[in-house]
């Protein structure tokens, strides 16, 4: 190295130049996230100061492909772990042009695995999803997530203010690019939600959410994710498929077109 760079120094130059550049951080500042976290490898490797080799990057990289997502389960999604090598490539453009370093390591290529297409559900499958229910809770859950096709983080931030049952309306506040949106509901989601509202969910002032868990919280959507699994689970002619909230997703929009 020819001079010595402090962690709290390449993060304060790191945040302004994604700025400058105008990435997208989104609410949780990802791209400094993903550095800090980078940081913190290269800390428990006994570096005080910012220092990279080859064999730190490749085992960055092992670290990255092994390492658990904290909030969905299993590990990191191919997309999530292209971030991240990206983040590291912003800072090291930025090291060798400002030439505050002469030379670093090559980054290693993430190489996505081929992933078989994902499954498309049947109308007449969604039917036996349904007769599969066993809850107000998960009858209302499937059917917003099949009759308005929302994302998963949608879902999980929707209020239940943000359902007007008496225009059929359902608003999504924050969706994709942190957009707007309305969606209509139709006859059978307006009924399902009502009767979960009416019936199974939980009275607390406090939270707002629309889908709440047995103990009155705002239920994630790691949580709702796996009700619609166990739904599919329950059914015999979809054990050969893997269900999960997307799918339902994908579902409505092939139906639709």
């Amino acid at each position: 190295m020819e001079q010595q760079l402090t962690y709290r120094f390449l993060e304060e130059q790191y945040l302004k130049l994604v700025k400058q550049r105008g990435y997208k951080t989104g609410k949780g500042n990802q791209y400094p996230q993903a550095i800090r976290e980078f940081f913190q490898f290269l800390r428990r490797r006994g570096y005080a100061y910012f220092e990279v080799t080859g064999v730190d990057m490749a085992d960055y990289y092992e670290y990255l492909t092994t390492r658990p997502n904290r909030r969905r389960g299993g590990t990191l999604s191919a997309t999530t772990i292209n971030h991240h090598l990206f983040a590291i490539k912003v800072l090291f453009d930025f090291l060798l042009e400002s030439k505050l370093i002469s030379a670093l390591p090559i980054l290693p290529k993430y190489h996505k695995r081929i992933q078989a297409p994902a499954d498309i559900l049947t109308v007449q499958e969604i039917k036996l999803m349904y007769e599969a229910c066993n809850s107000k809770l998960e009858t209302a859950l499937l059917s917003v997530v099949y009759g308005c096709g929302l994302r998963r983080t949608e879902l999980s931030n929707l209020f239940l203010s943000d359902c007007d049952l008496q225009k059929g309306n359902l608003i999504v506040r924050h969706g994709k690019g942190d957009k707007r949106r309305e969606v209509p509901m139709s006859n059978k989601v307006i009924a399902d939600v009502r009767d979960y509202i009416h019936t199974e969910r939980r009275t607390n002032h406090t939270i707002y959410h629309l889908f709440i868990t047995t103990h009155g919280n705002a239920m994630s959507g790691y949580t709702m994710n796996e009700i619609i699994k166990d739904i599919a689970g329950r059914v015999v002619e979809l054990e050969d498929k893997h269900i999960t909230l997307h799918t339902m997703r994908r579902s409505i929009a092939t139906h639709l077109t």
